[in-house]
Order: C-alpha cells, then sequence, then structure tokens
C-alpha cells in the first residue's frame, strides 16, 4: 500500500515544479518586456523635452528677428558747482527711464564719449569712463540715489551717456517714446549754457616752482579756464624760504600774474608764518655732525663726522605748544596743563606726532613733518657751528633743566633763542626726530623714516626739564620706542614746500 501512495505524491509533485518553471520564465519574459518598455518611454520622454527645448529656441529666434533698436542719447557738460545738480539730473533721466521701464526695454550697453577740453592732466580719459559708467550702473538700481563724483564735474569735462535699448516683439514706435518719455523725431534737449571762463596763468621765477589753487580741486595747468572769483594762489619751491601765497581776484578777461620766490640765504633766520605757527628758515650747509673726543660728557654714539645738507627748510621757532596741539587734535594730553597752552605739548609718543601732523597737512595742504636727526642737530647748532648746546656755551642763558627748573616744563621762547633764532632747541622738553637710531651713525641720521614696520624707535635730542647739563649738549643723542609716552617728550615742525 505504501508504494503507490508514494508513487502518486512524486507525480504530483513533478507537475508542480513544471508549473513553477512555466511560470517563472514567462515572469522573466515579462520583467523583460516592461524594461524594454521603460526604456523605450526613457528616449521618448527625452525626444519630448527635446522637441520642447527647439520649440522654445524657434520662437526665442522668432522674437530676435522681430527686435528693433532704439537709441537715447543724453549729452551736458558740467562747468562748475552751479550746475552740477542740473548736470546730474540730465544724466540721471536717463538712467531712471531705463530702470523703470525695463521688461520691454532693455539697456543692453552704455557707451560713453568724454571730451577733455581743459584741465588737462587733472584725471585721465579712462578714469572718467571708468566711473561714469560706474555711475550709470548703479543709478539704474538705486534711482536718484545715486550722486555723481565731483570728480567728473570739473571745468570743461563734456559727459555723453548713449543707451542703447533692445524693443522686443510687438511694442510700436509711439509706446516706446512714451516708455522713455522722449520724442525721437525732436533732437534732445540743448545743452547747459557755460559760464563765461577766462584763462589764469601764474609766471613763476624760477620757472620749476610749484604752483596750487587752494580753493579749488583741479590741478593748476597754465592758462587754465576758470570762471570769475577769487582764488587762493600758492607758489613754492624746495629749497626757497618764501612761498608765495595770495587770493587773486579773476575779473571778466584772462589774467597772467608774475611771481618770484625770493632766493635762498646763506645767513638764515627769517620768520614765517604756515598754519598759525612761526618758522624759522634754515640754509643748506655742511657742518661736523657730533662732538669731539674731548668734549665733557660725551657719550660713544656720538661719532663726528660731516654731513651736508642740500636743501634749506623751515623749522618751527619753538616746540609745538599744548595749545597747537589742541586747536588740531582737540584735546592735549599733556601731564603739565597747569603750566599752560603757551608751554610743549608733552606726553606724546612718535606715533601721535605722526597723527598730528597727518591732520595738519590735510587741513593746510602739506609741507609738514618731523627732521631728520641731522637737520635737527644743525638747525640746534645755529647752521652748522661748533657750539656745545644749541646756541652757545651758557647753558643757563639757553636752557631749562634739572638745575634751574623745578620737575616741570616751562613756558616756550623763555629763554635766549640760537643763532637761527630758534628756541629752547637744548631743553624744556626732548624732540622727535623722524630718523631711527643707530649706535654708530651710518647714514640713518639724514634720511626720515616715517614707517614703524622698519623700525620701532626713534631718535630724540635737546635734552628736557629733568636733564643733566651732558644730556643737553647739542651733539646728544637719545631714543625711544615709537609707541612711548613720557613727560619730557615733545616735537618741533618741519616745514617745506615740494621738498
Amino acid at each position: 500500500d505504501v508504494a503507490p501512495s508514494y508513487g502518486l505524491q512524486q507525480v504530483a509533485t513533478e507537475k508542480k515544479i513544471r508549473e513553477l518553471k512555466s511560470a517563472l520564465l514567462a515572469n522573466k519574459k515579462e520583467r523583460k518586456r516592461l524594461a524594454q518598455r521603460l526604456v523605450d518611454l526613457g528616449k521618448q520622454y527625452d525626444q519630448a523635452v527635446l522637441d520642447h527645448q527647439k520649440a522654445q529656441i524657434s520662437t526665442v529666434k522668432s522674437e530676435i528677428e522681430k527686435r528693433r533698436r532704439v537709441e537715447v542719447t543724453r549729452s551736458r557738460v558740467c562747468h562748475d558747482d552751479e550746475i552740477v545738480s542740473s548736470c546730474r539730473k540730465e544724466l540721471l533721466y536717463l538712467v531712471k527711464q531705463t530702470a523703470l521701464t525695463r521688461g520691454e526695454v532693455v539697456l543692453t550697453d552704455a557707451s560713453l564719449e568724454i571730451f577733455k577740453e581743459t584741465r588737462e592732466g587733472n584725471i585721465t580719459q579712462e578714469e572718467v569712463k571708468e566711473e561714469l559708467r560706474n555711475w550709470v550702473q548703479t543709478s539704474s538700481k538705486q534711482i536718484g540715489k545715486t550722486k555723481l563724483s565731483r570728480k567728473l564735474v570739473n571745468s570743461g569735462i563734456k559727459l555723453s551717456v548713449t543707451a542703447r535699448y533692445d524693443v522686443w516683439g510687438s511694442v510700436r514706435d509711439g509706446q516706446i517714446s512714451a516708455l522713455l518719455g522722449y520724442n525721437g523725431d525732436s533732437p534732445p534737449p540743448p545743452p547747459l549754457t557755460l559760464r563765461d571762463v577766462h584763462r589764469l596763468t601764474i609766471v613763476t621765477a624760477p620757472s620749476d616752482a610749484k604752483v596750487r589753487i587752494l580753493n579749488i580741486k583741479p590741478k593748476y595747468n597754465d592758462g587754465m579756464l576758470l570762471s570769475p572769483g577769487e582764488y587762493h594762489v600758492e607758489v613754492s619751491k624746495a629749497g626757497y624760504p618764501r612761498v608765495y601765497d595770495e587770493w587773486i581776484v579773476l575779473g571778466n578777461a584772462d589774467k597772467t600774474v608774475q611771481v618770484t620766490l625770493k632766493q635762498p640765504s646763506s645767513e638764515g633766520g627769517e620768520i614765517s608764518q604756515f598754519a598759525d605757527m612761526s618758522f624759522v628758515w634754515v640754509p643748506k650747509g655742511c657742518f661736523r655732525m657730533g662732538s669731539p673726543s674731548y668734549e665733557n660728557g660725551r657719550d660713544d654714539d656720538e661719532k663726528q663726522h660731516r654731513v651736508c645738507l642740500d636743501q634749506g627748510f623751515w623749522l618751527g621757532q619753538t616746540e609745538i605748544t599744548q595749545g597747537q596741539w589742541q586747536s588740531v587734535m582737540g584735546s592735549n594730553p599733556s601731564g603739565f596743563k597747569d603750566c599752560g597752552l603757551n608751554c610743549p605739548v608733552e606726553q606724546v609718543s612718535f606715533e601721535d606726532i605722526q597723527e598730528f601732523v597727518k591732520k595738519l597737512n590735510h587741513k593746510h595742504g602739506g609741507g609738514f613733518s618731523l627732521p631728520t636727526e641731522a637737520e635737527w642737530e644743525y638747525a640746534c647748532r645755529s647752521g652748522g657751528k661748533n657750539e656745545t648746546y644749541c646756541g652757545g656755551n651758557d647753558i643757563d642763558e639757553l636752557a631749562w633743566y634739572a638745575s634751574n627748573i623745578d620737575s616741570q616744563t616751562y613756558q616756550v621762547a623763555q629763554k635766549e633763542p640760537n643763532g637761527l633764532g630758534l628756541y629752547d632747541m637744548s631743553g624744556n622738553v626732548y624732540e622727535w626726530t623722524c630718523s631711527d637710531w643707530n649706535a654708530s651713525y651710518v647714514g640713518q641720521e639724514t634720511v626720515c623714516l616715517n614707517k614703524t614696520e622698519n623700525s620701532v624707535r626713534r631718535s630724540l635730542r635737546g635734552g628736557s626739564w629733568g636733564s643733566l647739563p651732558r644730556w643737553v649738549r647739542a651733539a646728544n643723542r637719545s631714543r625711544n620706542n615709537t609707541v612711548y609716552r613720557y613727560n619730557y617728550n615733545g616735537a618741533r615742525l618741519r616745514f617745506s614746500r615740494g621738498g
């Protein structure tokens, strides 16, 4: 009985296996069919995307073929402050319309024409183009908020802006004119009328003297065109003591002014005012810097050697006072404020002095600095003379120092001046120079080193209220870190136009 039953089961199992194999084969064929169908659908989709893109490109090309170009030009001459506002409005008008009509009218590019009628050498044509181009682009984004640089509105620079518009589709010419607010059949508004201008020429002796007009921005050039008015003219040359500094009235005609600078003096001692400070002329010359080996109180860093100064210069008649410092900086750092505004400013570092000089130069047109160590000693010695102290050999007549003052500064110009008319170069406060300090004179004493990345110390000269006699000698040298502030350190200004 068992055998037949087992046979029947085997037959049934084999049949089931055949059925499963058949179903599996059918499933594989379906999967293959489905996979192929998926590939076909992908190809159809890619082709559809491609066809759509081609249709879009075709549409765009069709629109491009229909576009027309419209040009609108605004051109104005910006001559002086009285018409700067109008000039800016005229140019800005074009840019405003570009921004307001964006969508149907598009600014595709801007071309600039600049005609340099005057102000030769004041600003290059490329600089004008670049700045005006930036102004156009910025103005189109910030309507009415962008100012036209004053650099672009100097007398005689003609500014032209041409905007080229691409007009798409079926926009009619009348719509374009309405959008731009400009009738294409009519010429643009006439240019602004220039005020009467006349030529100003300054003839100098020497001929290579530097000429500046201080109350206007443009640089002077011979025969420059200016509107009638008053002009602050300065003529200077390095090595010449006297600076021509006068106001000139330009009327309704061309004007020529002859200026002769005073010849340099071999004696020195002339006094002049710059920035409401008194300066003494120090003539050029050669001298023996340092001290002889037999001088009492001499230090090892005072090697005697010959130095020549090729140009004369102006040196402050006194040290910078507390009042002068306060008028420029707005504050008074001095430790001895009770001494008064006519006492030397102190407790100032070399860096502080550089900031003072920077502000003074910005306000008065440049020329101020600190003297080099060689310039300082040459001036101290009354023009390079053999003197123990600055002005002679009698210390009490010339200097405030430890033996004749009670541990504080004293008002400037109370002792006798030296041979050039300079006060307190010995004593009262040490004076910063712009020279790096070196124990052995190797040439740095003739060089002005204003940047501190090369050195963190500078020479100081002259001694102070707390110094012994040996430290107020003409040859004595000291030094400090450029950021240190002490109540015995001050400064004296050097002045020279063009050198």
